[in-house]
Parts: structure tokens; C-alpha cells; sequence
């Protein structure tokens, strides 16, 4: 009777060592292939999202904008006075949307009083531009739209969403708070 209890060989080991580190290997790839897709996936998703709320939120004041609308290009902000809507008696809403240097796009509101309210609540991140332009009402010095643009970026994926609104009260437009302010005063 034969008694065969001496294991493996070290060439067997070393066979199944290298198969297994190969089989390893092969799985490594595919979940860091698998991480970094859902990684990419889901930063698209996030700007899109941000970007989606931010748009749907200033169009919903801007859309019914009764009194003015401006966007200063030069401090990154965008300014909605309406008037159907009161905080304090009969004052005139202010809505004010800013874009700082850190990549947030800021909101707050409060009434139109001679200095705006300055924007402090993070309406959304990771925006790298705002632009706002106006198309002419049929009254000169009154918008009938406003398209905006944001453009956002997060790691190496980037989005742009541009939104046209119709402004149904057509509004009077300028390009900066202080002749927004003038005109408004003027009426």
C-alpha cells in the first residue's frame, strides 16, 4: 500500500498563485472600470439636476415678472422685482440670483427698497457661468423673454443649460440694478 500525503508540489503553488492573480486582476479591472463609469454617470446626472432646479426656479419668477427684470453682466447677478407678490405692506419683491467666484449660484429675496438684498442661500453648485440676455417687448425699454444660460462643471464633466422664458406682463429690462431702480422710480 502506497501512501501519497506529501501536498503539493512548489510548482503546483506557484501554477495556482498565478492563475488566481490573473483571474484577480481581470476582477480589479472591471470594478475600477465599473467605478469610474458610475462615477462619470453620476456627475453628469448631479449638473444636470442642479442645473434643472436652478432653471426651473428663476423661471417660475421670472415668467410672471410684473414690474422689472436686470442682469448686471459685470456682477455675475440677475434681479426680478415683482409686484403681485408683498413681504412688508405694499412693497415691491425683489428676487436676486448672484454667482460668486466660489461657483455657487446664490438666492434671496426681499423688498425692492434703494439697495438690493444681497444673495445668501446656495441655489445651486459647481456654476461656472451665467449669461442672461432680453428680446424687446412691443413697449421700448419692456422685455417679452428672457433666455439663460448656466454653464456647470464637475471634475472632468461639464453642462450647459439654456432656458428661454416668455415673460407674460413684459417687464422693463436693463442692464444693471441701478437703471432698473431709475426706470422703476420713473413710473
Amino acid at each position: 500500500m502506497k501512501n501519497n500525503d506529501h501536498g503539493f508540489t512548489l510548482v503546483e503553488l506557484i501554477v495556482s498563485c498565478a492563475i488566481l492573480g490573473i483571474i484577480a486582476l481581470g476582477a480589479a479591472g472591471f470594478l475600477v472600470t465599473g467605478t469610474r463609469t458610475y462615477k462619470n454617470v453620476n456627475y453628469s446626472v448631479r449638473l444636470q439636476y442642479e442645473s434643472q432646479l436652478a432653471m426651473n426656479q428663476i423661471q417660475n419668477y421670472a415668467i410672471d415678472c410684473s414690474k422689472g427684470i436686470a442682469y448686471d453682466n459685470d456682477k455675475n447677478t440677475l434681479y426680478i422685482v415683482d409686484e403681485g407678490v408683498t413681504i412688508n405692506n405694499d412693497d415691491d419683491v425683489l428676487y436676486v440670483y448672484t454667482l460668486t467666484a466660489e461657483h455657487q449660484l446664490l438666492f434671496n429675496y426681499g423688498t425692492a427698497a434703494e439697495t438690493p438684498v444681497k444673495a445668501n442661500d446656495v441655489l445651486a453648485g459647481n456654476v461656472t457661468d451665467m449669461s442672461v440676455s432680453f428680446v424687446p417687448g412691443a413697449e421700448t425699454g419692456h422685455a417679452s423673454s428672457a433666455s439663460i444660460t448656466l454653464k456647470l462643471e464637475l471634475g472632468d464633466k461639464k453642462y450647459e443649460g439654456s432656458q428661454t422664458t416668455a415673460l407674460r406682463n413684459e417687464p422693463l429690462y436693463a442692464d444693471s440694478w441701478a437703471k432698473l431702480f431709475e426706470a422703476l422710480n420713473k413710473k
